[in-house]
């Protein structure tokens, strides 16, 4: 049948924008490794994460169907055989929408108008085929014969099972987890409509996007259990699925078996990925969903999770009795209810998932007027002065960051997406624009030089024009020609550019701190510049094999061997890189804070300086309006709360139960002990504080130090023996502690994994035990290379107002003595104390950290292993103390002696000796496995695992130390995870936001 394509146009009305039919189909699905399954994938497609089948293999199913559609061209019936990929997404990190989808590599139909239409229309992968229909007693069997194959392409048998009627799909368990396969809009290659070869194409053209719903929820759909065996020719295209047999048991025995389903559909018109919606149909019952972990990649899973009411049922299991993981803060009701945090907490201004993340929450907990919205306006705020201590000429001075503050409210929602051009390259451009601005920062510092910049910055403006006119201009070898910016024929370039500055200032006998400070900036963004475009790569992952540092010497930085440059210890100091512990040290001297910055991957290092440098959103930090968990952790557990979440505090977890092998290993149960038996039932903790606190937000309650022991079955005795819910060195001492057991099936039908990766080898399972003999080689590989750090913190509160301590403004700054280099001003935090008369004028916090690699698990070091550390850190934090004030309290009203100092530290209650006032204030030693930090160290972002890549059915990972874009240890990383493990099970959050390079 010969069809005109123009009359396929024109039939088209905008009135009719769907095709409303119904369905006949057969359904087998097979699992076959992922790699097979990428085979069937054309340029610019991948396999999506998915939460039905473990990682390392996908689904695929077969849809043997006759269909029924009423629009456009009237009445069509037809048979056809579908192959169909689930979860699939677009490559493109800055895809608007990547999916999931449905890929279909291959409908072979016997009508040539409804194939035309597909082709012409959609840019479906449809082919021409005689299709048989057979039914003999229980059997139909499909037979179907590409117009070009000499045998049957596709046979495909199903039987009845006896007993096993058609019915209606609540009545089908299973029916649940299968059906997911199929409530995703359809994807396809948009080049496919006018070249029938587009599947093979190299490049990727634009994507179509379609709904075709099975419209289940509708009266009349029935669901039968069948018993299936496909046979796959050898002309079945694209090759790629191996030809042969393969069977499967029916839906009632397998949660994956095969069925028949009658039901009504429609089909959509096609139209950009990015505006796809999908009406999934409401479903048959709410999945249980246990999330293990209370930080912020585990509270950020359950929330959009939970945000699904109709879909999910979700319990959150956490140690003790306060939530934030390493974002734990508490309010110390014997010293002025104080604000106590486990280390220096901030949102940077390219955090864009985590302040998504939160606004959502905010909005969630209190959903009444906008009240949440006002209250999320408020929580943050920007941050005015940020900057460097610098060490040069034999003393340290503070040099604040060039830039300014523009923001006017609080980021809320993340933009969809990312960069729409290669990373790599978008990441140079905006490079380009901080290393103008640090060339102004001279000239407005330091106006004697501007005349001599002049050829520099004219140099630089017209580079920047040229690479910006570059962009999107993509040559034959598939970039464009790059290494022209560097190195000119004529003399000029980015290296001569980065010389010449370098011989200018270099030559000032005298150059000030300041002015040092703002050309290290400038050579070390150039050497950035030219090390991506001497040697390109599409993701800065590829660099992760070497040190930031090395390869920023081999590519030219004017660094000195015997020099270590502030602008570059920035960056390993907030990701805490140090230099492994010295193995010959004894196995309970693991505190040593004789640090260096040390190991840090390189493109992970890279990333997050380009972030910094052009990611924000109205400032380059925002800080907490009040303490880090009442701020961020407090409207998470309102929100889960609101939305019918069960939390349930004192639970730790002790053990997975994991059976079976290849496609059908999957997890069984989760061993966990509780810690205490709260009165009114698991779930029915109220962890905030219940005391009104001057000043606090209405509604927005801290958290306590202790637990409220009258909730607790119990409780006296629990407070009476001291017990540390949160100490596990000390756990033995709990004997009211009692092991339960979640079973799956029973308790949960996914489970999603947050434990932090410090905590995750006291978890028994093959997985997480590497010591077992049936450990998992890639779990062992990544729990066994990546390194973790004790964190080390101290908070002060002084007499002494800022401005009398310092000689300018500080806010957050870094690079400063070891081992405690970072320092944050939290002044703004008193208000929400209660201090007598004199209150305090000011707070300082600062953090740092110990060595890394593998710090001592218990039982090791004995139960009192962390009291020993405590002291110890704090004995060297007054050595510390003692030696650098002077150096860093440069004010007028600072003391010169270090007994001055001292006497300014605030107390309450009897009056202290300088030294007790020391004691008096807020250590911590960060010493517990769930408070280990994750390094990011040359070659180990290779080990992380994505959050789909347990390679377990059923569970799912969530943490900074799994696969984001990021890959390094932040808030934004580990609400990223949560968000993608939520996303892998649900398909929501629709979007994130991804860098992108």
């Amino acid at each position: 049948m010969d069809i005109n394509n123009r009359a396929l146009f024109d039939r088209i009305t905008s009135a009719v924008t769907e095709a409303h039919g119904t369905i006949d189909a057969h359904v087998i699905v097979l699992v076959l490794p992922a790699a097979v399954v990428r085979g069937l994938l054309p340029a610019g497609l991948e396999l999506a994460p998915q939460p039905v089948v473990p990682h390392g293999w996908h689904p695929v199913f077969f849809m043997c169907a006759s269909d029924h559609f009423g629009a456009w061209f009237g009445d069509l019936d037809y048979q056809e055989l579908m192959v169909g990929v689930p979860w699939v997404q677009i490559c493109d990190p800055g895809a608007g929408y990547p999916g999931p989808f449905i890929y279909m590599p291959r409908l072979y139909l016997n009508h040539a108008v409804a194939r035309e239409f597909g082709v012409r229309i959609y840019g479906w992968e449809k082919r021409a085929a005689t299709i048989e229909v057979a039914s003999a007693g229980p059997r139909t069997t499909y037979t179907v014969t590409a117009e070009d194959a000499a045998a049957p392409t596709v046979t495909a048998r199903f039987d009845e099972v006896p007993g096993s009627a058609a019915r209606g799909p609540a009545d089908i368990a299973n029916f649940t987890i299968v059906r997911q396969l199929f409530e995703q809009p359809t994807i396809s290659q948009a080049r496919h409509v006018v070249d029938a070869d587009s599947f093979s194409a190299a490049s990727t053209g634009p994507f179509l996007a379609t709904t075709l719903l099975l419209q289940v929820d509708r009266p009349g759909t029935t669901v039968q259990p069948i018993e299936a065996e496909l046979v796959i020719g050898p002309s079945l295209t694209p090759p790629g699925i191996p030809a042969g047999t393969y069977k499967s048991a029916s839906l009632d025995e397998c949660e994956l078996g095969a069925f028949r389903l009658q039901c009504q559909q429609f089909v959509s018109l096609p139209g950009p990925c990015a505006r796809v919606q999908f009406p999934r149909p409401p479903p048959l019952r709410r999945l249980k969903i246990a999330v293990l972990g209370g930080g912020p990649a585990a509270c950020a899973a359950a929330l959009y999770l939970a945000r699904q009411k109709d879909r999910y049922e979700v319990s959150l299991y956490s140690t003790g009795y306060r939530l934030g993981g390493k974002c734990q803060s508490w309010r110390d009701p014997d010293k002025a209810w104080r604000i106590e945090e486990h280390g220096l907490h901030a949102f940077l201004g390219f955090y864009h998932n985590a302040f998504t993340a939160v606004h959502d929450a905010y909005r969630d907990a209190f959903p009444d007027g906008g009240l949440g919205e006002a209250m999320y306006s408020r929580a943050f705020l920007p941050g005015e002065h940020n900057g460097l201590m610098v060490a040069h000429d034999g003393r340290w001075t503070y040099c604040s960051t060039p830039g300014s503050v523009t923001a006017v409210s609080v980021p809320g929602v993340a933009k969809d997406g990312g960069p729409e051009e290669e990373g790599s390259r978008l990441a140079v451009a905006r490079a380009f624009m901080r290393l103008v601005t640090h060339i102004a920062a001279i000239e407005a510092r330091h106006p004697r030089f501007a005349r001599i910049l002049r050829g520099i910055k004219r140099e630089v403006s017209a580079l920047h024009g040229e690479l910006l006119s570059l962009l999107g201009k993509v040559a034959e070898a598939g970039v464009f020609q790059r290494r022209g910016l560097v190195d000119r024929a004529g003399g000029r370039g980015l290296s001569w550019v980065r010389e010449a500055a370098a011989r200018l200032l270099r030559s000032k006998r005298r150059m000030s701190t300041d002015l040092w400070f703002l050309w290290t900036g400038i050579d070390t963004l150039l050497t950035i510049i030219i090390g991506l475009l001497r040697h390109p790569v599409r993701h800065l992952d590829e660099l992760d094999g070497v040190d930031f540092r090395v390869w920023l010497r081999a590519n030219g930085l004017h660094e000195a061997g015997d020099e270590r440059w502030a602008v570059i210890d920035q960056v390993y100091e907030t990701l805490f890189a140090h230099q492994p512990a010295d193995p010959t040290r004894g196995p309970g001297a693991q505190l040593d804070a004789a640090v260096r910055p040390d190991l840090l991957a390189c493109g992970v290092a890279t990333r997050w300086f380009l972030l910094q440098s052009f990611g924000e959103r109205g400032a380059p930090s925002f800080r907490f309006s009040y303490s880090c968990a009442q701020t961020m952790i407090t409207p998470y557990y309102l929100a889960l709360r609101q939305l019918g979440a069960k939390i349930h505090f004192f639970h730790t977890v002790t053990g997975l139960e994991i059976e079976g092998e290849g496609p059908q290993r999957r997890l069984t149960a989760v061993r966990l002990v509780r810690q205490a038996e709260v009165a009114a039932g698991s779930a029915e903790y109220q962890p905030l504080l219940t005391e009104d606190l001057p000043n606090n937000p209405e509604g927005l309650r801290d958290w306590p130090k202790d637990p409220h022991w009258d909730q607790l079955v119990d409780g006296a005795w629990f407070r009476d023996h001291g017990i540390d819910f949160f100490d596990a060195w000390r756990s033995e001492a709990n004997t009211r502690a009692t092991p339960v057991s979640l079973e799956q099936g029973v308790d949960f039908d996914l489970c999603v994994l947050g434990v932090p990766l410090g905590a995750l080898p006291l978890v028994d399972s093959p997985l997480t035990a590497c010591a077992r003999p049936d450990a998992d080689p890639r779990w062992k590989a990544m729990i066994d290379g990546m390194a973790v750090a004790q964190t080390l913190s101290c908070q002060l509160w002084l007499t002494a107002p800022p401005s009398a301590l310092f000689a300018g403004p500080r806010g957050l700054l870094t690079a400063f003595a070891q081992p405690q280099p970072s320092y944050g001003d939290f002044t703004p935090l008193l208000a929400y104390e209660t201090w007598a008369e004199p209150r305090p004028q000011s707070v300082a916090y600062f953090t740092g950290a110990a060595v890394v690699g593998k710090p001592l698990l218990p039982p090791a070091g004995g139960a009192g292993y962390p009291a020993e550390v405590h002291t110890a850190w704090t004995e060297q934090f007054r050595g510390w103390l003692g030696t650098h004030h002077a150096a860093f309290f440069d004010g007028s009203g600072a003391p010169s002696h270090f007994e001055g100092l001292l006497e300014l530290l605030a107390v309450e209650g009897e009056t202290s000796t300088p030294s007790r006032r020391l004691d008096w204030q807020h250590f911590v030693a960060d010493v517990q496995p769930s408070s280990l930090y994750v390094l990011s160290q040359p070659g180990s972002t290779a080990l992380r695992l994505g959050q789909a890549e347990s390679g377990v059915k059923g569970l799912l990972l969530c943490g900074d130390w799994t696969r984001t874009d990021l890959n390094c240890g932040c808030v934004e990383a580990a609400t990223s995870s949560g968000m993608l493990a939520a996303r892998a099970i649900s398909n929501e959050p629709r979007t994130l936001w991804r860098p992108g390079f």
